[in-house]
């Protein structure tokens, strides 16, 4: 993320939407997002929306992921049609 910031003078990312992965190790997904949001409002850089994908949907998680700055939160396996619906309801394609 930073590089891409940098790469764009400070003042816009390239990315739209983010797939976060809330299990990763070093640094799990709702620390990174947590990360994100704070590092592009610092800014004053559009947010992209991150999409949490977890395989922990208990409403704990959900709100956790909700709290760190994600904007919804997928389930583990991910469905490619619920996917495309959201990408579509977003105006991704366009």
């Amino acid at each position: 993320m930073v590089e891409n910031v940098e790469s764009n003078s400070y003042k816009f990312t390239n990315y739209e939407v983010i797939l976060m992965d809330c299990n990763m190790p070093v640094m799990d997904g709702y620390e990174s997002a947590h990360k994100i949001r704070r590092y592009l409002k610092s800014l004053g850089i559009s947010q992209p929306i991150i999409l949490a994908v977890t395989g922990h949907t208990e409403q704990h998680f959900v709100q956790r992921a909700v709290d760190s700055g994600m904007n919804q939160v997928l389930s583990k396996p991910l469905n490619g049609d619920l996917l495309e619906k959201i990408l579509t309801q977003i105006d991704f394609f366009n």
